[in-house]
């Protein structure tokens, strides 16, 4: 019985650990096709094997919907090991740092520090793939 438990506490370790990858990838993913936001993209390939080894997303965005980032890192923050909250020169920078079989992702979302009704924010997604 024991072994049993242990499986399911594993996969809900797994679960959670992929929760933040998930919802703000999906988020940005969403948000990077709709207006009033710019997205790019770049990938870094090994020059010999030519596999992927670095991908940079960032997603910079204004209006109604930006407060939606910030709820969804605050989220993300609470159930993540890894995070860091810093705020200088009137913005708050929150890092969540997810680590994987195959790959860690760095989460980054910047915002002004004052409450404002329609924020801008950038989110910046860093993928390092594992050898």
């Amino acid at each position: 019985m024991p072994k049993k438990y242990l499986l399911v506490v594993l996969m809900a370790l797994s679960c959670l650990m992929a929760s933040a990858q998930n919802s703000i990838d999906r988020m940005v993913e969403q948000y990077s096709t709709l207006g009033g936001s710019s997205f790019v993209t770049a990938v870094k390939r090994n020059p010999k094997t030519h596999k992927v080894e670095k991908v940079v997303k960032r997603l910079t965005a204004s209006g109604l919907r930006t407060q939606h980032f910030i709820d969804t890192f605050k989220e993300e923050a609470r159930r993540q090991k890894d995070v860091v909250t810093t705020t200088a020169d009137g913005y708050t920078t929150m890092i969540v740092t997810v680590e994987g079989a195959k790959q860690n992702r760095i989460y980054t979302l910047r915002y002004p520090s004052k409450e404002r009704p329609y924020p801008d924010v950038t989110v910046t997604i860093i993928i390092n793939m594992k050898r």
